[in-house]
């Protein structure tokens, strides 16, 4: 905050502060949070604004006509050449807009203005995934970076993919240096110890199902979180091995 009569600034807050010209107080939006408080130097940032019941109706057969629109506007008043490279912007609008009332979810609006914006034909144009769409519930897991196919010893690897080194959670498992994995071999179990899921087993169910236990809740028996246990690989023990 600046302060004309002494000419020095000072920081009041690391939320971001919205607030109107005359008003004694501001809102504050700190991570997803919010707070008000009357700006100043040093903001004390105490009770959040309650958000929990809070309910926003909207009708999506008004929005996303509008949202079009809108994203057709910024692009005919902000492209970087008037010609739109060529394009009849105003046909290009008609000839994507009678697709918007057949859209059922935001993916499908972001889908349509995206085929909208590739009419220009330039880089760096890009419609960012929506937020407010329903999202199946996603199990975070380790991954072997392989097609795998069933067979009567356990799995049966197909295909390595490929992955890339100079990116470390883009590099392929089964292609680290002294694993000597090669298409063809057949799995047959993953070395680990204790308890642990793949993701769908009973004890996810109890932990997070019936406990209500969250993913990234640090456990002091086990030393780590239960995201973390859990996602420890599971040794297997199919029937190839019964009789070694």
């Amino acid at each position: 905050m600046f302060d004309f009569a002494t000419q020095k600034d000072e920081e009041c807050t690391d939320a971001r502060m919205m607030v109107r010209n005359g008003d004694k107080k501001a809102l504050f939006m700190k991570g997803r949070d919010l707070y008000v408080a009357a700006p100043g130097p040093k903001v004390g940032l105490k009770d959040k604004v309650a958000l929990d019941g809070l309910v926003a109706t909207v009708d999506y057969a008004q929005e996303w006509p509008q949202l079009y629109d809108e994203v057709w506007r910024a692009f005919r008043d902000g492209y970087y050449l008037e010609n739109m490279h060529g394009r009849d912007w105003k046909a290009v609008k008609a000839k994507y807009e009678v697709l918007v009332p057949y859209a059922k979810t935001r993916l499908d609006v972001n889908y349509i203005i995206g085929e909208m914006i590739s009419e220009v034909a330039s880089g760096h144009a890009y419609v960012t995934p929506p937020s407010d769409y329903p999202k199946p519930e996603r199990i975070p897991m380790g991954l072997l970076g392989a097609e795998l196919s069933k067979v009567k010893d356990g799995f049966r690897i197909d295909r390595i993919l490929q992955g890339a080194t100079y990116r470390p959670e883009l590099r392929s498992p089964l292609q680290e240096p002294g694993l000597g994995v090669k298409e063809g071999d057949v799995i047959i179990g993953l070395a680990s110890s204790g308890v642990h899921s793949n993701g769908y087993s009973l004890v996810r169910r109890i932990v997070f199902d019936h406990k209500g236990f969250k993913g990234d809740e640090y456990m002091e028996e086990l030393g780590k979180t239960i995201g973390e246990e859990l996602l420890t690989p599971t040794r297997l023990y199919p029937k190839a091995c019964l009789p070694l």
